[in-house]
């Protein structure tokens, strides 16, 4: 198994609040923290608020993002996964990430990096041959940047439909470590998905792999399962901590 690239701030005390309730998701001394929300619509405006924060637009409940008492863009130290099932490994963001870390890669080893760039030259120098069968002036781009030569390949992670569940959601996990995506992945509804014993063998892996995970679920359940850190919010919108 490939050891993780992520050299973010495993041990960084991380603390997520939401403006309306007294309590907070802390990710101090608990890579796992779970939500549970009773209220249908409270949860869709949360996990709305969530992906719009993420991806930098307005929401409607007020999220905060400490690191190490500091106020940190949410934007940038989190990543949310509405579905894993049907989720695209290879968005944009991810695909582009994976690029930069295979490019740089490269630039850091000298010997790779001249033998990547010799066949670059190499592949220039048949483009006057390759166009010669035109009358026509035509020009290009002979500064052949690594990262467009890795585009070309369409350099993607293999992605298998017939996963489970389970086998997706780890997929995630190791997605997210490998690329250093982000501090905090966030997932949805698990619990609807997984069975206890499922949970338990992806709970002991996000603790492994040192994740910090908030998991967001729309049943209100005060038993815990192997390491949880629970925030739940009743109907009455009383919130409280069970650990």
């Amino acid at each position: 198994q490939k050891s993780d690239r992520f050299n973010g701030e495993v041990n960084s005390n991380m603390i997520i609040k939401i403006s309306t309730f007294s309590n907070h998701i802390d990710f101090t001394n608990n890579e796992l923290n779970v939500l549970e929300i009773e209220d249908k619509k409270l949860f869709s405006n949360i996990v709305t608020s969530f992906y719009n924060s993420i991806n930098d637009e307005p929401s409607k409940e007020t999220l905060i993002l400490l690191k190490n008492n500091e106020v940190v863009s949410i934007s940038k130290c989190m990543f949310m996964i509405m579905d894993i099932y049907s989720y695209d490994f290879n968005v944009k963001k991810i695909n582009n990430k994976l690029i930069s870390i295979l490019e740089q890669n490269i630039i850091n080893d000298e010997d790779l990096r001249y033998d990547v760039e010799k066949k670059i030259y190499e592949l220039a120098n048949l483009i006057p041959e390759i166009t010669s069968v035109f009358s026509l002036d035509l020009i290009w781009d002979n500064d052949i940047k690594i990262h467009k030569l890795l585009n070309l390949f369409s350099i993607k992670i293999d992605q298998n439909s017939e996963d489970s569940y389970l086998h997706r959601t780890l997929r995630a996990i190791d997605i997210v470590r490998e690329l250093g995506l982000c501090d905090i992945l966030v997932l949805c509804n698990l619990k609807s998905y997984l069975d206890e014993e499922e949970l338990i063998e992806l709970y002991k892996y996000i603790k492994y792999k040192e994740q910090k995970t908030l998991i967001l679920e729309s049943k209100v359940d005060e038993k815990t399962i192997y390491d949880e850190r629970k925030m739940i919010i009743d109907y009455y919108f009383n919130d409280y901590i069970i650990e």
